[in-house]
């Protein structure tokens, strides 16, 4: 949470329903002011990690940690000195073995296209609690930028 807070800017990665998880944590990032950067699509996943640098952090979601082109984005970080951090299941997976910081789940998926329920349950819990920590890391900057991006949207409210 420190690194991903000195960072930069912190840039997501993930497809399927990781990405789905990608999207949460950027959203919530963006709402405290911290530069992150995601796309759902691949292509523009693999421009961004071209681009890093040591100063950016690089959070690569993968429930398999076995996707092809989240480890293709991933090689590319890693090659451009972007720190790395990981949220995968529990095990010795493809993903973590280049990540600075390995974050693990443990939640078996029982049907192979199951929609991926638990897996993601899983992986949102991990970035909650990250998020958790940024905010109590830098609490008075967290609590003012939320304060405002709760006030930019107020006047988009119905009244009861």
């Amino acid at each position: 949470a420190r690194r991903m807070l000195d960072a930069r800017s912190v840039m997501l990665f993930g497809i399927g329903a990781s990405a789905l998880v990608a999207e949460d944590f950027f959203d919530k990032l963006l709402r405290i002011s911290k530069h992150v950067v995601f796309c759902r699509d691949t292509h523009i996943q693999l421009s961004y990690a071209a681009n890093m640098t040591s100063q950016d952090v690089g959070i690569f979601i993968s429930h398999s940690g076995q996707t092809r082109e989240v480890l293709e984005t991933l090689r590319i970080a890693r090659e451009r000195g972007a720190a790395i951090v990981t949220i995968t299941r529990y095990g010795r997976q493809p993903i973590s073995r280049n990540a600075d910081f390995a974050l693990y789940t443990s939640c078996p998926e029982v049907y192979r296209r199951s929609g991926a329920m638990s897996s993601r349950i899983a992986q949102l819990a991990v970035i909650d609690a990250l998020y958790s920590t940024i905010a109590h890391l830098d609490y008075p900057h967290v609590k003012e930028s939320l304060e405002n991006s709760y006030n930019s949207c107020s006047s988009h409210r119905v009244d009861a």
